[in-house]
């Protein structure tokens, strides 16, 4: 089964920690990336079989459920 795209995005800060975790394979930061508003977004390009798997490697890549974490999308990759 080809994997799909999702997008995860969260409020909050990215360290530099959390940049070099996300520079793998399969993932694409966009650092304040969703909409306009105060604080700041992060979003994630992820490819992923289903929501569930995107989650997954998100906060695999993370270290950590950043909190507020929403996933979306599933379109073909």
């Amino acid at each position: 089964m080809p994997q799909e795209i999702f997008y995860a995005a969260y409020p909050g800060e990215m360290t530099d920690d959390d940049r070099a975790r996300l520079d793998r394979p399969g993932l694409e930061l966009f650092e304040n990336g969703y909409g306009v508003a105060a604080a700041p977004q992060q979003l994630i390009r992820v490819a992923a079989d289903s929501p569930e798997d995107a989650r997954r490697r998100v906060v695999e890549a993370l270290g950590r459920e950043p909190e507020k974490l929403r996933i979306a999308g599933g379109g073909p990759a």
